[in-house]
This record gives structure tokens, sequence and C-alpha cells, in this order.
């Protein structure tokens, strides 16, 4: 899960008015945000989904497969992809009903972890490096409990599997998506205005962006909706909610190095329970990214980038 909602919203359960992020394929936006280094969109059908991906670097370099947070998007971590891209090939997945990846009927952890494997055996990249973000984190934990072959190592961005089976986050993710399935603006800058309207944080310009590329025009094209399938996602926060113990067992079957990254001022997760996750997963540690909320990649994205740099080049 991606907390891009306003904490109010999650902890007090209360219905909101859509405001969040809005996916724009601006090319004049893309190619300040890209600077010189090549991007390339690409599209792939995997389990009958089809699928868009950006990819990074050099394709004979090791890969390394990020994945996104609910109601997130690949273009979040374009920032984050053009650094580690010196060193790997990275690809960063729209994961099913997120950004430019078509709709399904369901979701769940365990249909996106098999996602996951399809996707890198469709694209033949054998054994990947994995870093997953919030929701993308317990898709990857879950494909990595089953797919062990197929990772080499796995990084975990502030999740943990309480919150995750929360009552009180569970009822204020369903409320907030039943209110982002309602939501329709008369421009994008309407979207963005009611987004940003209580921020006043260093990231303004970069919340913006998330903003513009997870947008998308009515089929009449009358007015923008929310690109994101705000109705459909709730069936992941109830598979997720469902399966507490089951989340607790798969991190036990991971065997690969794993680090689990916190975040000291996130309001969602607990540093003590992530603390708990190193005692079952074998091979792990933890470490606390210092003065950062939920969103890491954003808030400290220097500090992110030291950690999985050290991690996934200490082979």
């Amino acid at each position: 899960m991606s907390f891009k909602i306003p904490i109010s919203i999650i902890l007090s359960a209360m219905v909101i008015t859509a405001t969040g992020f809005v996916f724009f394929s601006n090319q004049q936006l893309e190619r300040k945000m890209i600077g010189e280094k090549r991007v390339f969109d690409k599209n792939v059908e995997v389990n009958g989904i089809n699928f868009h991906y950006r990819e990074w670097g050099d394709a004979d370099a090791p890969p390394l497969l990020i994945l996104h947070g609910l109601t997130g998007h690949a273009w979040e971590f374009d920032s984050v992809a053009r650094s580690l891209s010196d060193k790997f090939y990275v690809i960063v997945l729209n994961q099913r009903g997120h950004g430019a990846s078509s709709r399904a009927g369901d979701y769940s952890p365990a249909i996106m972890a098999g996602d996951i494997a399809a996707f890198i055996d469709a694209l033949g990249l054998g054994s990947v490096y994995l870093a997953g973000h919030s929701m993308g984190a317990v898709n990857g934990w879950w494909f990595a409990s089953q797919h062990p072959g197929k990772i080499k190592r796995l990084a975990l961005l502030d999740i943990e599997p309480d919150v995750v089976t929360s009552e009180d986050v569970v009822t204020g993710w369903i409320n907030a998506l039943n209110a982002y399935a309602r939501g329709r603006y008369d421009n994008q800058e309407e979207a963005v205005g009611q987004y940003l309207s209580g921020y006043s944080g260093l990231h303004r310009e970069e919340l913006r962006r998330f903003v513009l590329n997870n947008l998308k025009e009515e089929e009449n094209g009358n007015r923008w909706m929310w690109r994101f399938d705000a109705s459909g996602l709730q069936k992941w926060m109830i598979n997720a909610s469902l399966a507490k113990e089951e989340l607790w067992n798969k991190l036990k079957l991971i065997s690969c190095p794993t680090l689990i990254l916190a975040a000291s001022d996130s309001p969602f997760t607990s540093i003590r329970t992530m603390e708990q996750m190193t005692h079952e997963i074998p091979d792990s540690k933890l470490v606390v990214i210092s003065d950062t909320g939920h969103d890491i990649h954003i808030d400290q994205r220097e500090a992110l980038l030291k950690e999985l740099q050290h991690f996934f080049l200490a082979e």
C-alpha cells in the first residue's frame, strides 16, 4: 500500500473526497524528469493483463525490479531508477490496476506475486534484485517466498504484516478508494490543487508530478478521473487483511538476503514489528531511515539510494 492520503483519513476511517495522484504523459515534463538518461516505456501481456513498465540502463547489467505501492505508479520512481541504472538494468513495473497497465477482475498478494513471476519469465530476466514499496513490498515478499530461484536479493520499504491487516487501516483505505472511484475533475490542475491544498512540505513539485501521472481522461473526454482501479483494488485490501497468519508465514520462507527499510516517522508502520520481521526472515536486517515518512523514495531519496546500492552491490 502507498499511503499518499492524509493520515487522518486512514486512522479515523473517514470518507474523503477524491484527492490523490494522477497520471500524465507530457513529454516535456518527462524529459525534465529523466535528464540525459534514456528510459523506454514498454508493454507485455502476462496472465491476460497488458502490463506497462519503464526500462532504464543496460539490458546486460544485473536486473533490478521496482514495485510501487497501492494507488502508486512507475513514474514516481523515475529519480530512483535513473540513479540505480548506472549499475543495474532497472525495470519499474506498473502492477495490475495501476498506471498504464490494465485493470483486472481480482487483486491479492498471491495473484500479484504470480504476476511478478510471470513478468520475469516473459522478459527472460532469470533471477532479479527486487525493491518493493508498501503494497509492492507485500507482493514482493509473497513472490520471494514462492520463487526462490527467481530472486537474488529483496528490499522491503516501510511495510509490515500488522498494518496491512489493521481494521482501521483497511477500513480507511476502502473508504478512500470509494472516494477515488467517484472523483471527477474538470481539468488536471483541479485535482492537483485539491490534493496539495493541505501540503506544506518540501516536495510539492514532485508530488504534483505524481498527481499528473495518476489521472486519465474519461472515455467521453469530458472530465478527468483517477487512473488506478479504485473500485477493484479494494479486493487487494480485503484479501490481504484476511491473510494475516499467511503473511507472517511467508516471511519465514524467504531464503534470499533481505533488507527491511523502516521510515522513522511513518505513521503506519511499527519499528518494533519490523524488528520482529527480522526474526522471521532467516537472512535479513533492519535499517531505519531518519527524518522520513512512509514515502522514503520522496522524503529521503539519497539516504534510500545509499542503502539500496550498498545492499544490492554487496555480492
